[in-house]
């Protein structure tokens, strides 16, 4: 069934409540804790094509955010997302994409982070510009992705997506797809302590 997010909550839920929460990282270890874990989608079922689900990922980065991209290694940020995904039982390919102003970024940033695997996409503008822009960027994926995935979005103004109508007709059309969609802060998957431990080592 279509999976609600509970505005009040920033939760996703389906059926009963599942319930998601912040994944706090074991900083000597580089690992993820299960008993610190709340799950952020729903259990994957023992089929085959529902653990092999990829995940998609938008990073909302903006100057003076707490996921500012000069301020975390973008190695870094793949492994925790990665990490996080394993955790929750998914094992399917994780794409994301950086969405961030034009004047976030250096050339030697961008260099570094597309390096890594993350996608960069910069906008000039305000807000309302960069939701656009990741909304027009995903519909344009949605077409070669072959079956039901799962969408998160990494974001501080949570509240703002949640109230946004172009937003809920986007995530109506996810849902209608078959995907699971997440809207999280980026501090619950990624944590500035594990980034300092793997830049580190």
């Amino acid at each position: 069934s279509d999976l609600v997010p509970e505005t009040n909550k920033r939760e996703i839920s389906v059926d009963t409540a599942t319930s998601h929460s912040d994944l706090v990282p074991e900083t000597n270890k580089q690992e993820i804790s299960v008993e610190t874990m709340r799950r952020l989608f729903p259990v994957p079922t023992t089929r085959r094509y529902d653990l092999a689900r990829e995940t998609y990922v938008v990073l909302e980065m903006g100057v003076g955010d707490y996921l500012s991209p000069e301020k975390f290694n973008p190695s870094s940020i793949v492994w925790q997302i990665e990490a996080a995904m394993e955790k929750e039982d998914y094992l399917g390919e994780v794409f994301i994409r950086a969405f961030g102003a034009e004047n976030t970024w250096s050339p030697e940033l961008e260099s570094e982070y597309e390096g890594s695997t993350i996608e960069v996409h910069q906008y000039k503008g305000v807000k309302r510009t960069r939701l656009n822009m990741f909304i027009a960027c995903f519909l344009l994926t949605l077409n070669v992705i072959s079956g039901p995935s799962n969408f998160l979005l990494l974001s501080e103004d949570i509240e703002y997506m949640e109230q946004h109508p172009k937003f809920a007709r986007f995530r109506q059309t996810l849902l209608d797809r078959g995907f699971f969609v997440v809207l999280e802060h980026p501090q619950a998957l990624i944590s500035q302590e594990t980034e300092q431990v793997t830049s580190q080592a």
